[in-house]
C-alpha cells in the first residue's frame, strides 16, 4: 500500500496551531493506506428541504478500517456537568462558550458525511465501518473531564 495521503497536503498558514499540531501528528503516525482531508466544507439539504453547511476538521479514510471524522479545540477546555455546557480558553484570549458539545459537533459531520455518501453512491448500507472523534491537543489536566461522558 502507499504512504498516508494528505489533502491538501500542508496546512494553510492561518489555520489554528491546535489543527496545525494535529496535523503533524497524523503525518507522523499514520501507516499507509490512509486518506486525510483536513478543513472539508460541505453543503447538504436537510431533511426539511433547508440548506446546511458542515465542516470538519479532519476526516480519516482507510479502506481495511473505515472513515472517522476529528473536531479539534484548542486551548484550553471545561466542561460543566451541572449545566451540561462546554467552554473554551482559546491561548491568548478569554473563556467563552461553546455552542454546543464537541462531541455533538463532531457526531453530527460524521452524519452528515454518512448521509451525503448514501446519497451520492446509492447505496444505504457502505462498506465500511465509520466513528467520529474529539482531539483536545492542548489539554494536559483531565480533572473534571475523565470521569464525564457528556454527548
Amino acid at each position: 500500500m502507499n504512504a498516508p495521503a494528505f489533502l491538501p497536503n500542508s496546512q494553510p498558514s492561518d489555520s489554528p496551531p491546535s489543527e496545525k499540531a494535529v496535523f503533524e501528528a497524523l503525518q507522523a503516525s499514520l501507516g499507509p493506506g490512509w486518506t486525510v482531508f483536513s478543513s472539508v466544507n460541505w453543503t447538504y439539504r436537510n431533511s426539511k428541504g433547508k440548506f446546511r453547511d458542515g465542516e470538519a476538521d479532519y476526516i480519516l479514510f482507510h479502506p481495511s478500517f473505515g472513515l472517522l471524522v476529528l473536531e479539534v479545540k484548542g486551548g484550553g477546555i471545561e466542561f460543566d456537568p451541572d449545566t451540561g455546557d462546554w467552554f473554551t480558553t482559546p491561548t491568548g484570549k478569554e473563556r467563552k462558550k461553546l455552542t454546543r458539545s464537541p462531541f455533538a459537533q463532531a457526531r453530527s459531520n460524521l452524519y452528515s458525511i454518512i448521509k451525503i455518501l448514501r446519497r451520492r453512491t446509492g447505496v444505504d448500507n457502505l462498506p465500511f465501518n465509520w466513528g467520529y472523534g474529539v482531539i483536545f491537543p492542548k489539554v494536559v489536566d483531565l480533572t473534571g473531564l475523565e470521569n464525564q461522558h457528556p454527548q
